[in-house]
Protein backbone atom coordinates (compact mmCIF):
# COMPACT_ATOMS: atom_id res chain seq x y z
CA UNK A 1 0.00 0.00 0.00
CA UNK A 2 1.06 3.57 -0.80
CA UNK A 3 2.84 5.76 1.61
CA UNK A 4 2.67 9.43 2.07
CA UNK A 5 5.90 11.52 1.12
CA UNK A 6 8.26 12.05 3.90
CA UNK A 7 7.78 8.23 5.18
CA UNK A 8 11.12 6.46 4.81
CA UNK A 9 11.52 2.46 5.79
CA UNK A 10 13.45 3.36 8.48
CA UNK A 11 11.06 6.12 9.91
CA UNK A 12 8.24 3.72 9.28
CA UNK A 13 9.73 0.84 11.27
CA UNK A 14 10.99 3.04 14.02
CA UNK A 15 6.87 4.17 14.64
CA UNK A 16 5.84 0.04 14.81
CA UNK A 17 8.15 -1.02 17.14
CA UNK A 18 6.22 -2.67 20.16
CA UNK A 19 3.46 -2.23 18.64
CA UNK A 20 0.49 -4.97 18.10
CA UNK A 21 -0.54 -5.66 14.75
CA UNK A 22 -3.50 -7.90 14.19
CA UNK A 23 -3.52 -8.55 10.27
CA UNK A 24 -0.44 -8.79 8.50
CA UNK A 25 -0.08 -4.97 6.38
CA UNK A 26 2.01 -3.41 3.75
CA UNK A 27 3.64 -0.06 4.76
CA UNK A 28 5.19 0.55 1.88
CA UNK A 29 7.84 -1.60 1.82
CA UNK A 30 8.14 -2.44 5.39
CA UNK A 31 6.07 -5.73 5.48
CA UNK A 32 4.13 -5.91 8.69
CA UNK A 33 3.05 -9.26 10.20
CA UNK A 34 0.65 -9.83 12.45
CA UNK A 35 -1.04 -12.19 14.98
CA UNK A 36 -4.24 -13.22 12.81
CA UNK A 37 -3.47 -16.61 10.73
CA UNK A 38 -6.84 -16.43 9.36
CA UNK A 39 -6.42 -13.36 7.06
CA UNK A 40 -5.62 -15.19 4.27
CA UNK A 41 -9.08 -17.14 4.57
CA UNK A 42 -11.12 -14.43 5.09
CA UNK A 43 -9.51 -11.94 2.50
CA UNK A 44 -10.30 -14.77 -0.02
CA UNK A 45 -13.95 -14.78 0.71
CA UNK A 46 -14.41 -11.08 0.97
CA UNK A 47 -15.26 -9.52 -2.30
CA UNK A 48 -11.93 -8.41 -4.42
CA UNK A 49 -13.61 -5.09 -5.43
CA UNK A 50 -15.69 -2.47 -4.10
CA UNK A 51 -15.99 -0.30 -7.16
CA UNK A 52 -18.24 2.73 -6.23
CA UNK A 53 -19.62 1.26 -2.83
CA UNK A 54 -19.51 2.52 -0.07
CA UNK A 55 -18.04 0.03 3.05
CA UNK A 56 -18.36 -0.20 6.43
CA UNK A 57 -15.93 -2.10 8.42
CA UNK A 58 -16.80 -3.15 12.06
CA UNK A 59 -14.55 -4.11 14.51
CA UNK A 60 -11.94 -2.81 12.07
CA UNK A 61 -8.96 -3.21 14.73
CA UNK A 62 -5.61 -1.55 12.78
CA UNK A 63 -7.82 -1.38 9.45
CA UNK A 64 -6.28 -3.56 7.15
CA UNK A 65 -9.47 -4.22 5.24
CA UNK A 66 -10.77 -0.41 5.72
CA UNK A 67 -7.66 0.36 3.56
CA UNK A 68 -8.01 -2.87 0.99
CA UNK A 69 -11.42 -1.79 -0.07
CA UNK A 70 -10.35 1.53 -0.38
CA UNK A 71 -7.72 1.08 -2.50
CA UNK A 72 -9.88 -1.46 -4.48
CA UNK A 73 -12.50 0.93 -5.62
CA UNK A 74 -14.46 1.79 -2.90
CA UNK A 75 -16.07 5.29 -3.31
CA UNK A 76 -16.13 5.44 0.70
CA UNK A 77 -14.64 3.44 3.90
CA UNK A 78 -16.26 4.02 7.37
CA UNK A 79 -14.31 2.21 10.04
CA UNK A 80 -14.73 1.77 14.04
CA UNK A 81 -13.63 -0.37 16.59
CA UNK A 82 -14.55 0.32 20.53
CA UNK A 83 -10.77 0.52 21.07
CA UNK A 84 -8.43 3.27 19.71
CA UNK A 85 -6.14 0.71 18.53
CA UNK A 86 -2.17 2.02 18.23
CA UNK A 87 -1.14 0.67 14.63
CA UNK A 88 -4.52 1.72 13.30
CA UNK A 89 -3.51 5.03 13.98
CA UNK A 90 -0.19 4.72 12.43
CA UNK A 91 -1.42 2.97 9.44
CA UNK A 92 -4.03 6.01 8.97
CA UNK A 93 -1.03 8.23 9.02
CA UNK A 94 1.13 6.70 6.89
CA UNK A 95 -0.50 5.41 4.04
CA UNK A 96 -2.09 7.12 1.50
CA UNK A 97 -5.97 6.98 2.09
CA UNK A 98 -9.50 8.72 2.94
CA UNK A 99 -10.60 6.09 5.29
CA UNK A 100 -13.00 7.51 8.46
CA UNK A 101 -12.45 6.30 11.69
CA UNK A 102 -14.64 6.75 14.84
CA UNK A 103 -14.05 5.01 18.27
CA UNK A 104 -17.74 3.65 19.26
CA UNK A 105 -19.77 0.99 19.90
CA UNK A 106 -21.80 -1.18 17.19
CA UNK A 107 -24.62 -0.21 19.25
CA UNK A 108 -24.57 3.29 18.86
CA UNK A 109 -24.48 2.60 15.16
CA UNK A 110 -28.45 4.02 14.52
CA UNK A 111 -26.61 7.51 14.95
CA UNK A 112 -25.28 7.53 11.59
CA UNK A 113 -28.83 8.90 10.33
CA UNK A 114 -26.85 10.33 7.43
CA UNK A 115 -24.57 7.11 6.16
CA UNK A 116 -25.91 4.56 4.22
CA UNK A 117 -23.79 1.31 3.36
CA UNK A 118 -23.68 -1.14 0.45
CA UNK A 119 -20.75 -3.46 1.78
CA UNK A 120 -20.69 -4.32 5.82
CA UNK A 121 -17.28 -6.20 6.76
CA UNK A 122 -18.22 -7.87 9.95
CA UNK A 123 -16.06 -10.18 11.56
CA UNK A 124 -14.89 -11.57 14.80
CA UNK A 125 -17.03 -9.41 16.44
CA UNK A 126 -20.96 -11.04 17.22
CA UNK A 127 -19.43 -13.35 19.86
CA UNK A 128 -17.92 -10.41 21.72
CA UNK A 129 -21.49 -8.73 21.95
CA UNK A 130 -23.70 -8.91 24.97
CA UNK A 131 -26.37 -8.41 22.79
CA UNK A 132 -25.77 -10.08 18.93
CA UNK A 133 -28.92 -10.22 17.77
CA UNK A 134 -29.19 -6.34 18.54
CA UNK A 135 -26.08 -5.73 17.12
CA UNK A 136 -26.52 -7.29 13.61
CA UNK A 137 -29.96 -5.76 13.86
CA UNK A 138 -27.88 -2.20 14.25
CA UNK A 139 -26.33 -2.94 10.92
CA UNK A 140 -28.51 -4.37 8.98
CA UNK A 141 -30.37 -0.94 9.56
CA UNK A 142 -27.61 1.17 8.01
CA UNK A 143 -27.50 -0.76 4.81
CA UNK A 144 -28.76 0.46 1.56
CA UNK A 145 -31.22 -1.59 -0.04
CA UNK A 146 -29.36 -4.39 -1.63
CA UNK A 147 -26.14 -3.93 0.68
CA UNK A 148 -24.43 -7.09 1.63
CA UNK A 149 -23.17 -8.38 4.79
CA UNK A 150 -20.26 -9.81 5.06
CA UNK A 151 -19.67 -12.11 8.76
CA UNK A 152 -17.87 -13.84 10.37
CA UNK A 153 -17.91 -16.02 13.88
CA UNK A 154 -16.76 -18.29 16.72
CA UNK A 155 -19.31 -20.65 16.18
CA UNK A 156 -19.91 -24.37 18.03
CA UNK A 157 -17.99 -27.03 17.03
CA UNK A 158 -20.34 -30.29 16.72
CA UNK A 159 -20.64 -33.35 14.86
CA UNK A 160 -23.82 -31.69 12.64
CA UNK A 161 -23.46 -27.84 13.96
CA UNK A 162 -27.31 -28.09 14.28
CA UNK A 163 -29.90 -26.16 16.08
CA UNK A 164 -30.90 -22.61 16.60
CA UNK A 165 -28.79 -21.95 20.45
CA UNK A 166 -26.20 -20.23 21.72
CA UNK A 167 -23.99 -21.52 24.64
CA UNK A 168 -23.44 -18.61 26.68
CA UNK A 169 -19.54 -17.89 27.82
CA UNK A 170 -18.51 -16.70 31.62
CA UNK A 171 -15.13 -16.76 33.37
CA UNK A 172 -13.05 -16.16 30.23
CA UNK A 173 -13.75 -20.17 28.91
CA UNK A 174 -12.49 -19.27 25.66
CA UNK A 175 -8.87 -18.18 24.82
CA UNK A 176 -9.00 -16.89 28.36
CA UNK A 177 -10.57 -13.24 26.94
CA UNK A 178 -13.72 -12.21 29.13
CA UNK A 179 -14.93 -10.19 26.12
CA UNK A 180 -16.27 -13.90 24.29
CA UNK A 181 -19.38 -13.52 25.30
CA UNK A 182 -21.85 -16.20 22.88
CA UNK A 183 -21.03 -19.54 21.02
CA UNK A 184 -23.29 -19.91 18.79
CA UNK A 185 -24.27 -22.71 16.40
CA UNK A 186 -24.14 -22.04 12.39
CA UNK A 187 -27.88 -22.49 12.55
CA UNK A 188 -27.85 -20.12 15.34
CA UNK A 189 -25.75 -17.25 12.98
CA UNK A 190 -28.26 -17.66 10.16
CA UNK A 191 -31.34 -17.44 11.92
CA UNK A 192 -30.15 -14.13 13.63
CA UNK A 193 -29.25 -12.84 10.20
CA UNK A 194 -32.76 -13.49 9.35
CA UNK A 195 -34.31 -12.23 12.12
CA UNK A 196 -32.79 -9.00 11.54
CA UNK A 197 -33.63 -8.76 8.75
CA UNK A 198 -31.23 -10.20 6.12
CA UNK A 199 -32.61 -12.27 2.66
CA UNK A 200 -30.30 -14.78 0.89
CA UNK A 201 -28.85 -15.54 3.79
CA UNK A 202 -26.59 -18.78 3.58
CA UNK A 203 -23.26 -19.86 5.02
CA UNK A 204 -20.16 -19.25 3.04
CA UNK A 205 -17.40 -21.55 4.43
CA UNK A 206 -16.89 -23.33 7.43
CA UNK A 207 -13.48 -25.62 6.57
CA UNK A 208 -10.35 -23.23 7.23
CA UNK A 209 -11.26 -23.37 10.99
CA UNK A 210 -13.79 -25.72 12.52
CA UNK A 211 -14.78 -23.54 15.05
CA UNK A 212 -15.42 -20.31 12.98
CA UNK A 213 -17.28 -19.57 9.94
CA UNK A 214 -18.21 -16.96 7.42
CA UNK A 215 -21.70 -15.59 6.40
CA UNK A 216 -23.40 -13.94 3.80
CA UNK A 217 -26.67 -11.93 3.77
CA UNK A 218 -28.32 -9.14 2.00
CA UNK A 219 -30.86 -6.95 2.67
CA UNK A 220 -33.69 -6.52 0.36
Amino acid sequence: MKVKDGYTNEKIIEMCKGVYWRHDLELGDVKITGMDRGQTWRSSILPKRYDGKAVIDIGCADGFYSFYAEQNGAKSVFAFDTVDWPAHKIAAEVLVNNVSFAQMSIYDLHTLISDKFDVAIFMGVIYHLKHPLLGIEQVVNIMNSGGEVYLESLVQVRKDNEGTWMEFLEDNRVNNDPTNWWNPTIDCVLAMMRVAGLTEVRLIDNKYYSNRAFFYGKKQ
